[in-house]
């Protein structure tokens, strides 16, 4: 810690409060360029009780205390543009899904209930000196709901999202992108709020990797440093479905990095009965089937499944009723594509592995039960 800064802040105390909070802030950012990261941030909790406290001693003792309740939404006239495209970096958005209505395995939902209660309490939190969770990571495959547990959090918490833009991000001028980023920091940290940041390797890539160009590296730099100076009332999401691409400093800088996977059986099954709600008078056989053959599928393309049946069978086709078999058939459209001859023996042969009797896998591939038998024999599964 150097003495100037020490020496400076004395001096700044006789000057008024504002030139005392600018000093610290500023031995904050020395901190934290040096690596001090834990430094710096006590240093800004500390600032930010005390900056509460000399708010509230000019405050009408019958004015409401600060709340996440009464934040004020960015306007448009605020929000940052790329110099280049002039788009905006970012887009105001308030969340309209609802954390009760997803499906994820239970330590998961109980994690997000967790980040919930501290951001509820957070007041009371960073009043004693602890910080609630400010930075998480979602990761996993596409289509699983990375971005609609971020976007449900933040709806739950009672935040408005910044969304990040990453196509007008990046600039064709040097050294832009990184502004831009500043510029997106910059802009949240005055009020609480959520900082969206979608396709998250896109800018935090491994530095190490030899076929990115000296920009990224910089702009990965950028970014470390705007995290390390973010006050604690901005709560950062980040989601990716590259984990593997991002820069192992990355990783430190979150407090919770939570995967999101394709849903398992019971997940799947929940997920089912919810979009077939009302449908069920119309709904012939055991979807407990249904949630055994979809292993595979994110939620994203199981919803695709489920509604394009759904769609076919009642409304185009006109049936009385829908049939796991009508799923099924869908299925193996979806998962073979061609439907050529052999691409239904291979489905055949994943569905026979999930226990599925060999008539109803004849049924839907309109292949003789005969001729399926023969042909699973000979690659040894029957």
């Amino acid at each position: 810690m150097r003495s100037s800064l020490v020496i400076n802040i004395i001096k700044s105390y006789n000057k008024g409060k504002d030139a005392f909070f600018e000093a610290v802030k500023t031995l904050a950012q020395e901190e934290a360029k040096k690596g001090n990261s834990d430094i710096a941030n006590k240093l800004l909790i500390a600032l930010n009780v005390e900056e509460k406290e000399v708010k509230e001693q000019f405050q009408p003792s019958n004015a409401p205390a600060f709340t996440l309740s009464s934040t004020v939404a960015l306007s448009a006239n605020t929000v940052p543009k790329d110099k280049d495209s002039s788009l905006d970096l970012f887009e105001i958005i308030e969340p309209n899904i609802s954390l009760e209505d997803l499906v994820y395995p239970d330590e998961i939902q109980e994690i997000l209930n967790q980040v919930v209660n501290e951001w509820k309490k957070s007041e009371k939190l960073i009043a004693a000196g602890i910080t609630p969770t400010r930075r998480i990571l979602f990761y996993g495959p596409p289509g699983c709901g990375k971005t609609a547990a971020g976007l449900a959090l933040a709806k739950k918490i009672g935040l408005p999202v910044a969304y990040v833009r990453l196509d007008s991000l990046f600039s064709s001028y040097l050294g832009q992108t990184s502004t831009n980023l500043r510029n997106i920091f910059d802009a949240v940290k005055s009020q609480p709020i959520a900082l969206f940041l979608d396709e998250f390797d896109a800018v935090a890539k491994k530095r190490d990797d030899n076929q990115e160009i000296g920009e990224i590296k910089r702009i990965v730099i950028s970014l470390l440093q705007n995290f390390d100076f973010l006050p604690p009332n901005v709560l950062v999401i980040a989601a990716t479905n590259h984990h593997h691409l991002l820069d192992p400093a990355i990783w430190r800088r979150f407090d919770l990095s939570i995967p999101i996977d394709a849903p398992n059986k019971e997940s799947r099954l929940k997920l089912i009965s919810s979009w077939l709600k009302n449908y069920e008078n119309k709904l012939s056989g055991d979807i407990n089937l249904l949630a055994t053959i979809t292993e595979s599928l994110s939620v994203s393309r199981l919803k695709d499944l489920v509604l394009q049946t759904v769609k076919t069978t009642l409304f185009i086709e006109e049936k009385n009723s829908i049939e796991i078999n009508d799923f099924m058939k869908n299925l193996i459209l979806m998962e073979t594509f061609d439907n050529s001859f052999e691409a239904k023996i291979e489905w055949a042969r994943k569905m026979k592995e999930k226990g599925i009797p060999l008539r109803d896998i004849a049924s839907v591939t309109g292949i003789a039960k005969s001729t399926l038998s023969d042909h699973l024999k000979n690659m040894g599964e029957d």
